[in-house]
């Protein structure tokens, strides 16, 4: 959270996170664009952890994998995370498109704590059910109108 907070002050934003935010609407390969030094500077914290908290190399290395994994998932448009509190692809998507919010990279909390926390589900927001209805219906008239054509 706090990495990716202080990447979205003025100098830093330009000089480094910038690229990694020409994707509002992201894909998984937006979450591999990023300047070297911003990749360095958000993945140091999983670096220093093993300095406190010893562990063997390999299970270093799962946990690396998976946090790739992860942000991958968090950019490829699709929330099927049924938990509130879990900052999903729906959450992730807000700070591309709003900018200021959704700093979080697993959870909710500090975005909750710290004021920088938007909803997906609030009104007129992707996970809000009146705005699923409205894509399914989309969806539907788009499917219809294929057989029609």
């Amino acid at each position: 959270y706090w990495v990716h907070r202080l990447l979205h002050h003025p100098i830093l934003y330009k000089a480094l996170h910038k690229p990694h935010h020409k994707w509002k609407n992201p894909t998984p390969f937006a979450s591999h664009a990023f300047h070297p030094v911003d990749g360095w500077a958000q993945g140091l914290a999983y670096h220093i952890y093993v300095v406190f908290f010893p562990m063997h190399k390999v299970v270093h290395l799962v946990a690396l994998i998976l946090v790739n994994i992860w942000t991958t998932s968090i950019h490829d448009g699709v929330s099927f995370f049924p938990w509130w509190w879990l900052n999903g692809a729906a959450h992730h998507t807000i700070h591309h498109t709003d900018f200021n919010y959704n700093y979080g990279q697993y959870v909710i909390f500090w975005d909750w704590f710290f004021g920088s926390y938007r909803d997906p589900r609030e009104q007129g927001r992707v996970l809000h059910p009146d705005t699923q209805k409205a894509i399914r219906a989309e969806q539907e008239a788009a499917v219809t109108d294929k057989k029609q054509q």
